[in-house]
């Protein structure tokens, strides 16, 4: 499955135990591509259950965690092609993390975008772990040599953290880290269905924000029935961010979806309406989920085969992370 002469494809997600079809289209589908038509590539999938404690919620993480990994499967992601493993199940992430956090400086974190939008509504109950959220999703990336990082655009900050502490660390013990390049494909960061000025997100308080890969055909209409356009008149769609950013991020979607062109979208929807495109968008992701739940339902009832995996995966990972881990240490001095 992973061969050291590959250059290495890594992304990093979290289990919520739902996937949006932001999630989908920015990160799943490039490496769906990848592990599918690109032979001189590994791909690696970490399921990150230490990140999805920085909230402080109560969750039910194992259950999430299978959930997770049957939707990734039942997306297209091949566990035959693609190494998932569980980042709790190998503690060297944990060690990575304390010794780049011994590197990191309290200014340069303290100035993360998600960090300051928490730190000015929450500042008296914000906790440690989003202040240092860059630091450990920065030893994920690095315990495997990974060359290319598969992220949403609004993680592209955590990435140039995770550069510049490779950076610095290299310029103090030698080359010990291969520098990371973030991979963001164009047309592939997905908006909220009704406020284009956000990210679609698992955790938007608004559902009707979203759309989840396990919405059923009568939610999912009624989200994209009642999704934001513009008043335009006569009604023209056309991708333009800026002038049109609610018909710009249905055309996207469809885009994605229908594996075409902005611009073969674009002209398949000249002379025609908003609810024409809505319809048609409609269409095409009922069918994609339709398949998608298909194989998740079959996939989340056979624990025994998830936990196998989990197992037999993340023994891979650790035999990876825990001859990398004793690398960087020696670089260091340590016994």
């Amino acid at each position: 499955m992973i061969n050291k002469n590959k250059l290495v494809v890594f992304s990093g997600i979290q289990p919520s135990g739902d996937i949006t079809i932001g999630n989908y289209i920015g990160v799943l589908n490039n490496i769906i591509d990848i592990q599918n038509k690109d032979d001189k590539k590994n791909c690696i999938i970490c399921i990150a259950d230490l990140h999805s404690i920085t909230s402080c919620k109560k969750i039910n993480i194992k259950d999430n965690i299978f959930k997770t990994l049957s939707l990734l499967i039942a997306s297209g992601i091949n566990p035959d092609k693609t190494l998932i493993f569980l980042q709790s199940k190998v503690i060297e992430h944990l060690e990575l993390f304390w010794i780049l956090l011994c590197y990191s400086n309290f200014n340069k974190l303290s100035k993360m975008n998600k960090f300051k939008k928490l730190y000015k509504n929450e500042s008296k109950n914000i906790k440690l772990g989003i202040l240092n959220y860059p630091v450990l999703m920065s030893s994920d990336i690095l315990l495997y040599n990974s060359n290319i990082v598969l992220v949403g655009k609004d993680q592209k900050q955590h990435l140039e953290f995770c550069k510049y502490i490779s950076i610095k660390f290299n310029n103090e013990f030698g080359n010990v880290f291969l520098i990371p390049e973030v991979y963001i494909k164009n047309y592939s960061y997905i908006m909220s269905l009704n406020d284009c000025n956000n990210k679609m997100s698992k955790s938007d308080i608004n559902k009707n924000n979203f759309i989840s890969l396990l919405d059923n055909n009568n939610i999912l209409f009624n989200k994209i029935k009642n999704s934001i356009t513009d008043s335009e008149i006569p009604p023209k769609i056309y991708f333009n961010e800026i002038k049109k950013p609610g018909i710009s991020n249905l055309i996207k979607i469809f885009s994605n979806i229908s594996n075409t062109s902005i611009k073969e979208v674009e002209n398949y929807m000249i002379n025609k309406s908003y609810n024409f495109l809505k319809n048609e968008l409609y269409i095409n992701l009922s069918k994609k989920l339709g398949e998608i739940q298909e194989k998740y339902y079959f996939i989340f009832n056979e624990k025994k085969y998830l936990e196998n995996l989990i197992v037999k995966n993340s023994l891979i990972a650790k035999n990876i992370a825990k001859k990398n881990i004793n690398k960087i240490k020696s670089y260091i001095n340590f016994f």
